[in-house]
């Protein structure tokens, strides 16, 4: 099927025929319904795939935090187990209860099982140890809890940290800050023997220049993380604090080298070098602290940035769903709505109700489809009201002209029968005619024998009068043409005449006829003038065969008498021959056209019937329309 012209087949969408046809199947609601599914499942997806990256983050920050806060527990041993390391005591385990209170709640999450179960080792051994051992003992024990550190740094994924500010704080607080506070211990203690005795042995030689180049690498690592965590986060600055610490550490290894590294041999006091020692590990041990309190400033502020962006991504989501599903239902409500009201007024135009009338409310694509409806239903009254006035006009011309065609059927018919009647009665007259004509013949054989007889009697008197007989004889002939002729233009005058008068009889039939006897009447005044002339002539041959028939009038007048009365009786016989055939003739046309006139009254006797038949079905469609636009209720 041809869709309507101004429309699309849905053929015609291309690649969205599938949807077109889905959606063709099904009803408002379940549009409306897969619309708001099509949204909500991508964005269920992706809030899924956002909050589980945004938890993701928080649970990897939150393990971090836990890292440093097993970390905080870890460097005050490792301070206190350095310490009895140079002092030669044995105080660490009271520094233990916070760590082992901070494993038996952060060391499950951080995997510090095995790690923390050799640092219980090692500080058993360190306690139980003797003083010749107590050196060996500490180092392990200082070594077991550095690899502790690595292993929460690892586990907490402190090591594998995405931002650089924290990455290179972390760098500087977990693996910088206690190898160098370990490092500066042990030139101290290597130190101190050194200079108590103002002799390196070669093992002690060794040492300190490892630990010396180790230190120097430290420093300097710690130096550029610290750096570039400011870089990255300029207020890391004052939570550092990073300028005195640094001088002393460098100061340290600075001294170091001058007394132990020169080409002067050993020099300095030990008291002035355990001072500068001090005062680095000091600085160190606090800058360590700070650096640490600024990773966990930085991973707290982490945190909270996820929780603020996830807390604002839920309430925004929320928002954004209650705004979705509030402005979606508003376009259900309008939408749905607006489908229904015209609906309604289609429902109403369908059922023939054209009084109902709808404002369209909006400006939206419903709205302009009530408008158009309601443009529709006016031009549709307007069709419907003509239509009614024009069936009700045409009903009641069609009925005129059906009462006018029943009374010209009527009067057709009466013609017909008085044009059948006319037409019997000039068939008649016809037949009548041809009977006088053949009497006429008859009669005109008759006097043709008595002239003959006549004619032979009249030799005689001929001979004597030869010549005045040639003379008066071309007279008589004369005269006889010229009553002929006078008599033939009159008897045609009379029939010209006739002829006339039955052509107006006929009407319109009968015009023909009125121009032949017209031309008749001229050929006839012709002829009547003809002779007039020749009646002239004759006149005045007449005068000149007086004198030579005077002589013999006597003895020729009975002979006379009888030729002329028979030549005259011979005459008028021919002329009365004539006549008959000449009115037969025109009996016989005017029979003829009289027949012609009953077949065209015939004819329209039938086209009358069939248009009173047309008009009678004329007015049945036009009451069978007035039915139809009456089923239409419009505004009176």
């Amino acid at each position: 099927m041809t869709p309507p012209a101004g429309t699309q087949s849905i053929l015609g969408f291309g690649i969205f025929t599938p949807g077109a046809k889905l959606f063709q199947r099904l009803r408002f609601r379940a549009k409306a319904g897969l619309l708001s599914l099509s949204l909500i499942v991508p964005l269920c997806t992706l809030s899924y795939s956002y909050f589980r990256s945004t938890q993701d983050g928080i649970d990897a920050t939150a393990k971090e935090i836990d890292g440093v806060a097993y970390a905080r527990s870890l460097i005050p041993v490792i301070k206190a187990a350095q310490q009895d390391r140079r002092h030669g005591t044995a105080t660490v385990g009271a520094s233990f209860s916070t760590l082992e209170t901070t494993d038996k709640t952060l060391g499950d999450g951080l995997g510090t099982k095995e790690s923390y179960a050799k640092v219980l080792a090692a500080k058993d051994l360190f306690v139980k140890a003797d003083k010749a051992r107590a050196t060996a003992a500490a180092d392990a024990l200082i070594s077991a809890l550095l690899d502790e550190l690595n292993v929460v740094s690892d586990n907490s994924g402190l090591t594998l940290d995405p931002d650089m500010d924290s990455y290179y704080t972390m760098d500087a607080a977990v693996e910088q800050y206690p190898q160098i506070a370990e490092l500066v211990t042990r030139v101290k203690v290597v130190s101190g023997g050194v200079l108590s005795s103002k002799a390196a042995t070669p093992a002690q030689t060794r040492a300190l220049s490892h630990d010396l180049a180790l230190l120097s690498f430290r420093l300097s690592a710690m130096r550029d993380d610290l750096s570039k965590a400011v870089g990255a986060t300029p207020e890391l600055a004052d939570k550092f604090r990073r300028d005195d610490a640094l001088s002393q550490l460098q100061n340290l290894v600075a001294v170091s080298y001058n007394n132990f590294m020169s080409d002067d041999g050993i020099k300095g006091e030990l008291a002035a070098f355990d001072t500068t020692a001090d005062l680095a590990y000091d600085g160190a041990f606090a800058l360590g602290g700070r650096t640490v309190d600024a990773l966990d400033w930085l991973l707290e502020k982490r945190l909270r940035g996820f929780l603020f962006g996830r807390n604002l991504t839920i309430l925004t989501i929320a928002l954004t769903l209650l705004f979705a599903a509030y402005m979606a239902w508003s376009f259900y409500v309008a939408t749905h709505r607006g489908l229904l009201e015209a609906q309604h007024s289609l429902e109403a135009i369908a059922d023939g109700n054209l009084t109902e009338t709808h404002v369209a409310q909006g400006r939206d694509e419903i709205a302009n489809l009530v408008e158009t409806i309601k443009v529709m239903q006016s031009n549709l009254l307007r069709i419907v009201n003509d239509v009614r006035r024009g069936a009700d006009e045409v009903a009641t011309a069609s009925g005129q002209i059906a009462t006018g065609n029943t009374d010209l059927s009527a009067r057709t018919q009466q013609q017909a029968a008085a044009l059948e009647q006319t037409s019997a009665a000039m068939t008649q007259l016809a037949s009548t005619l041809k009977s006088n004509a053949e009497n006429a013949r008859e009669a005109s054989q008759v006097a043709s024998g008595a002239s003959a007889a006549a004619s032979t009697g009249s030799e005689a008197v001929s001979k004597v009068v030869k010549t005045m007989a040639g003379i008066a004889e071309s007279s008589k002939k004369v005269g006889g043409i010229v009553s002929t002729i006078e008599s033939i233009a009159f008897q045609t005058n009379i029939l010209a005449l006739n002829a006339a008068i039955e052509a107006a009889r006929a009407g319109d039939a009968g015009r023909g006829f009125a121009v032949v006897a017209s031309e008749v009447r001229k050929l006839a005044g012709m002829s009547a003038e003809a002779a007039k002339q020749i009646q002239a002539l004759s006149l005045e041959s007449g005068e000149h065969a007086e004198t030579g028939a005077q002589l013999v009038s006597d003895a020729q007048a009975t002979i006379q008498q009888v030729v002329g009365a028979i030549d005259g009786a011979v005459d008028y016989v021919s002329q009365i021959v004539q006549a008959s055939n000449e009115q037969t003739c025109a009996v016989e046309e005017v029979a003829t056209a009289i027949h012609d006139l009953d077949t065209m009254t015939q004819q329209n006797a039938a086209l009358v019937e069939e248009a009173s038949a047309a008009s009678e079905s004329l007015n049945d469609q036009a009451t069978g329309l007035q039915a139809s636009v009456g089923a239409f209720r419009v505004v009176a």
